[in-house]
């Protein structure tokens, strides 16, 4: 997945299309054939496309190894999240073994001295999966996850003397510090059956939300000045149904306090 690519790809569609519209608008006061004024609007946002394309490329290339590392950081948690139990626990045994922790696997379960190390890949990590995971637990645990929702990030808050939770983001860094990170075996590379839910949670995004809503607006006010409101409607309708997939598919970014692993006390 290379969504950052792919978002640059995506404004400039969308630049070419608000701009194609709005010269439409402009060039429909002058008295010259309709495919005259197709050609010239098309022409006139085709440029303006390329000029937004180019600034936002260069933009990404020179943010290329940050954004190189936060793709490896997305392919990983996507391949996480369909991932088998026994892929993701010889994953995270690779990292402590290659971190200098010589944790085991033993009936089923992650461990190292007093400490036991769990994880849940599958979408956002709720409260109730957190509570079923860690109850009855009595050695310290630390707990791998993807994402947290906002209610298992407080229970974890309140939980934290006991219970240690690295997220993805603090997976991928400790990834990086064991340097396992570049050549990694993919998960995925033998695995054929992709689902389509987690593929539209990488593709849309609830920062994206807003946007789409605002450009659905604004469409449909420019359809109340052009002789071809229906078009105008059209792709205002298709930006809302945008918006909602990103607020009902998109996933919420948290910002957690960084942690280490932990060691016998």
């Amino acid at each position: 997945m290379k969504n950052r690519k792919i978002a640059v790809l995506i404004d400039s569609i969308l630049t070419l299309i608000i701009a194609f519209f709005a010269f439409f608008i402009i060039l429909s006061t002058l008295k010259r054939p309709a495919i005259i004024k197709y050609i010239l609007s098309f022409l006139f946002a085709l440029c303006l496309s390329a000029i937004v394309f180019i600034h936002k490329r260069r933009k990404y290339n020179s943010l290329m190894l940050s954004q190189r590392e936060l793709t490896q950081l997305e392919n990983m948690l996507f391949e996480l999240e369909l991932a088998t139990d026994e892929e993701a626990m010889q994953l995270l045994l690779d990292l402590l073994q290659a971190l200098g922790i010589d944790a085991k696997i033993t009936n089923g379960r992650l461990t190292y001295k007093n400490t036991c190390y769990l994880y849940n890949f599958s979408k956002e990590l709720t409260r109730a999966q957190l509570c079923q995971q860690v109850k009855g637990e009595k050695q310290k645990i630390v707990f791998f996850c993807n994402t947290l929702s906002k209610e298992a990030e407080e229970l974890a808050g309140q939980i934290k003397e006991r219970v240690q939770i690295i997220n993805g983001e603090l997976l991928f860094s400790l990834m990086k510090r064991a340097e396992i990170n570049e050549d990694y075996p993919k998960i995925l590379s033998k695995r054929t059956k992709i689902k389509l839910k987690p593929l539209l949670e990488r593709a849309l995004t609830k920062k994206r939300a807003f946007r789409y809503a605002v450009l659905s607006a604004t469409f449909l006010l420019f359809s109340k000045f052009t002789f071809y409101p229906t078009y105008y409607k059209i792709f205002s309708a298709l930006l809302i149904v945008l918006s909602a997939l990103c607020l009902i598919f998109g996933k919420r970014e948290i910002k957690a306090e960084p942690v280490l692993v932990m060691e016998e006390g």
